[in-house]
């Protein structure tokens, strides 16, 4: 035998499904909270198309139900909502709450992304040595103008104005 070709593999009903549901979930990433909202508006209209209307108990256990899928269908709206709030953080120099997307500061016009001075990698405030070239962020600068001492990452002198290589 020299070839030997696979045309077709079937997998279990159940492995199908979970497959199915998997990539389902891939597909939604961070819209859970749309996606809760769909799945609880399509189960209340299950709800109302019970066939069950004649029968007392049927309708005691619909009634239930309903009135658990509207307390479902109303957090799943305010998740969603609360999703969709806005993070804040603080500004690195001047402490204000501002948006966690914030390039510069609207208080005091600060930059929020520090960088490394030898290598330019962003760094986090506080940060000792540089994650991308390892170099030492604790010794301290001063301008070579007016020789001010500066903050590690700065770019400019804040006082003079002057370039900071």
């Amino acid at each position: 035998m020299s070839n030997f070709v696979i045309e077709n593999l079937s997998l279990p009903d159940d492995v199908e499904k979970m497959l199915d549901e998997r990539t389902k979930m891939g597909v939604i990433g961070d819209k859970m909270g749309t996606y809760t909202q769909y799945k609880a508006a399509n189960a209340m209209e299950d709800a109302a198309k019970n066939p069950n209307g004649g029968n007392m108990a049927g309708i005691g256990v619909g009634l239930g139900a309903g009135a658990h899928m509207g307390s479902m269908f109303a957090e799943s709206i305010n998740s969603a909502k609360d999703s969709r709030r806005q993070v804040t953080i603080q500004c690195i120099k001047c402490g204000a709450s501002i948006p966690g997307k914030s390039k510069f500061c609207p208080e005091c016009g600060a930059t929020q992304a520090l960088s490394c001075p030898n290598c330019g990698e962003p760094i986090k405030k506080g940060s000792k040595f540089c994650v991308n070239c390892g170099a030492n962020l604790q010794q301290e600068k001063t301008c070579p103008k007016c020789g001010k001492s500066l903050e590690n990452g700065v770019k400019f002198c804040p006082d003079c104005g002057t370039k900071i290589k």
